[in-house]
């Protein structure tokens, strides 16, 4: 039974981390690092910013940092060499009551090399908000601990 099968459950995760490690030579030195320190997932988008190929994603990071569970931090993530930048509303299929104005919490996130010199990150909402862009350089700034400042208007997370 799919539902409490351990090997099932875990089955699509594994597959994804093994491709991860299968691409992870070719990944951009910054994005081997940042892999290694964040998760990202249960995080809130501030703003998107998109200039002259160059994506800059801020948020705030509620999920692990350097192994340690609920250290949050404000981060900026600089995605150079964009090509590609796609945000898709998927909002008839969630129910939006329980959730903040804006993008929502960050669902999953996932990596994906396309060839040789560009990637694809996707970023899965709570809304029902899909994200993706194709890039070929990485960086990312740690902006310190997010002292206290609300997501939202309503103090939700």
């Amino acid at each position: 039974d799919f539902a409490t099968d351990p090997v099932l459950i875990n089955a699509p995760a594994d597959k994804y981390e093994a491709y991860l490690t299968s691409t992870y030579d070719k990944l951009p030195e910054r994005l081997k690092i940042f892999r290694g320190k964040y998760t990202i997932h249960d995080s809130a988008i501030i703003e998107l910013t998109l200039n002259n190929n160059v994506l800059t994603v801020a948020l705030y990071v509620s999920g692990i940092v350097d192994g340690d569970w609920g250290d949050n931090r404000k981060l900026r993530i600089i995605y150079e060499g964009v090509e590609n930048f796609r945000s898709v509303s998927l909002h008839k299929l969630h129910s939006l009551a329980d959730d903040c104005s804006g993008y929502g919490d960050l669902g999953y996130d996932e990596l994906e090399l396309l060839d040789s010199n560009y990637f694809e990150h996707r970023f899965l909402l709570s809304t029902g908000i899909e994200i993706a862009f194709c890039f070929s350089d990485f960086d990312f700034e740690d902006l310190g601990p997010n002292l206290g400042e609300h997501l939202c208007e309503n103090n939700c997370q």
